[in-house]
């Protein structure tokens, strides 16, 4: 890709977290005073199958990528940070782990598969009874804060409190909106996940799934059986 971004860009097209894709050339002059960065390389050989794909940045608005406000994505540059500074057990592993699902996150961000575009049309779409359906930033909030936290038991109960709504009313919402429960999308959203981690044959199955919130590897296993008909090693020796 070959591209740059426009010559002058003010401090509020700019937001906490940004990301430049490959052959576009980007000049930033920071405010005076202190400023802290952390920056992230992604090598697309180290990402595993996720490197494979057609990473097509010709076709995105560059300007997009100045303000990407995707907690998950947020959370996991602070996790690198940490990881930088003080190195724990098993440090490289917990990286390596982490660039994978940023990467994937990253893909989901700016090239939607036809799930997430047909979730994007129902969001877009002129609602006459606006009460019986969740809003464009109400469904961002309820995505991100599934993603931020699948390595946890999430319930309704958890979301519907970050929605200022009942369990119950959030419930039928959600299904309103984009007609599936929210059982489901947490569902989907762990093996979406667990597919993207096992594309990495660096990543050991049993990290997988406990970066995906299953309770250990017996229910992970039986979990990714039943959803894809495959074992998370045959899905890794087939796709990987």
């Amino acid at each position: 890709m070959q591209g740059s971004y426009p010559s002058r860009l003010a401090e509020g097209n700019v937001g906490q977290l940004m990301f430049v894709p490959p052959g576009a050339t980007l000049e930033w002059h920071w405010s005076t005073g202190r400023q802290r960065a952390v920056s992230c390389m992604f090598d697309l050989e180290s990402i595993g199958a996720l490197g494979n794909y057609d990473w097509n940045w010709a076709e995105v608005d560059l300007s997009r990528t100045l303000d990407i406000r995707n907690d998950y994505l947020l959370l996991g540059m602070r996790k690198l940070a940490e990881e930088a500074k003080c190195p724990g057990f098993a440090s490289e592993l917990q990286i390596e782990s982490t660039l994978t699902l940023m990467a994937f996150e990253l893909r989901k961000q700016f090239f939607a598969g036809p799930h997430e575009a047909h979730n994007k049309e129902l969001q877009r779409s002129d609602v006459h009874d606006r009460d019986s359906r969740l809003g464009r930033a109400q469904l961002q909030l309820i995505h991100n804060y599934i993603e931020s936290h699948l390595k946890t038991d999430i319930t309704v109960a958890d979301i519907a409190q970050q929605c200022n709504l009942s369990p119950r009313a959030l419930a039928t919402l959600y299904k309103n909106t984009t007609a599936t429960t929210l059982r489901q999308a947490i569902a989907q959203a762990r093996l979406d996940r667990a597919r993207a981690m096992l594309s990495n044959p660096r990543l050991l199955i049993k990290q997988v799934g406990y970066e995906c919130g299953f309770r250990g590897a017996a229910a992970f296993v039986a979990a990714f059986h039943k959803a894809t008909g495959m074992t998370p090693a045959q899905y890794r020796q087939r796709y990987s």
